[in-house]
């Protein structure tokens, strides 16, 4: 019997050369993938703080109806069911909210009689909202909206944190509050 040749085993794997194309066509699709993550993210963010406010106005207006009674939204700088408080003066709804059956005067301000409903967290630097000079509204007990008086149509836009409206694209979104009260979002 003659032997067999020697074969020399087979040897797998990848060459140097093609690891390293596949490591530049990884690093070159990160590259490209990565700013469009952080826009996805940005906007999802905008949109689940645009739909958390706009749920909180929504739950206002039927409390509104549901109890006979003045139920307000406020900006609060201590959103906390222990302290909770309403912010005065123009400023940032990052801060969190508060929703409460407004029963004593003046109107928009939390204070010993009125009951607290809900309590809205901060909102983690997501978003921008403008105007700034509303920080309350109140529903009547009719769920008519107001601010003193009764409100025209109020739009409340809604963008990425420190970002301008020009800036913001797909990411922009609007809160309206018609002035029959009924609250929707583009």
């Amino acid at each position: 019997m003659r032997p067999l040749p020697h074969r020399p085993p087979l040897q797998r794997g990848f060459t140097l050369v093609e690891l390293m194309i596949t490591v530049v066509i990884s690093a070159v699709l990160i590259a490209i993938a990565i700013p469009n993550f952080r826009t996805l993210l940005r906007t999802k963010r905008v949109e689940a703080a645009t739909q958390a406010l706009a749920s909180s106005f929504k739950l206002a207006r039927i409390e509104a109806l549901k109890r006979g009674r003045q139920v307000t939204v406020c900006r609060s700088n201590t959103p906390d069911a222990a302290a909770a408080s309403c912010a005065a003066g123009n400023g940032n709804w990052n801060t969190g909210w508060i929703l409460f059956e407004d029963i004593s005067p003046p109107r928009g301000t939390f204070n010993g009689n009125d009951t607290l409903i809900k309590v809205e967290a901060p909102t983690s630097n997501a978003i921008d909202l403008t105007p700034t000079a509303l920080y309350f509204l109140t529903f009547r007990p009719d769920g008519l909206p107001v601010q003193g008086n009764p409100v025209p149509n109020i739009t409340l836009n809604v963008l990425p944190y420190g970002v301008s409206a020009t800036d913001a694209g797909s990411a922009n979104r609007n809160i309206v509050i018609s002035r029959v009260g009924r609250v929707s979002v583009n």
